[in-house]
């Protein structure tokens, strides 16, 4: 566990926004696939990340709750801290706790979107290590009609 690469835990299926889409669009997108954030791309190259935050904050300020005229482009947050895929777990972390943040844009060196490692990725990493590593016992057998 301790030289786990980011390619190995991220997710490699990433819901992609895009800077023209509306903000009211994208909260049904976030929603339908239960995630809270999602990188923005143009040309398979993220330029943006999108959190539930950023729609709450817009949403806050927009007291009338009408997001089908924001665009994506308004919110997202910029520049976006990104790590490549042969990155360790650990530092992937670090990165996550230090800047506060639940998800990382996995990059190749062209900076082409590959995948997203999230704070519940290396939870599930660090559950799997947990598990006990012994064979589990066969159940007791009983005898028929007992």
């Amino acid at each position: 566990m301790s030289d786990t690469d980011v390619q190995e835990v991220m997710t490699h299926l990433v819901v992609m926004l895009f800077p023209s889409e509306s903000v009211a669009a994208v909260a049904e997108r976030l929603s339908r696939n239960a995630i809270g954030g999602a990188p923005v791309v143009e040309g398979g190259k993220v330029v943006g990340m999108v959190s539930a935050s950023d729609i709450v904050r817009v949403a806050r300020r927009r007291k009338d709750h009408e997001l089908s005229t924001e665009t994506v482009m308004d919110v997202m947050t910029r520049p976006v801290v990104t790590v490549a895929p042969a990155t360790s777990v650990w530092e992937a972390a670090d990165i996550l706790d230090r800047r506060g943040i639940k998800r990382l844009p996995v990059v190749d060196p062209d900076g082409y979107l590959v995948g997203i490692i999230s704070r519940g990725d290396i939870v599930r990493l660090v559950a799997k290590a947990e598990r006990p590593r012994r064979p589990m016992a066969a159940s007791p057998m009983l005898p028929a009609g007992i």
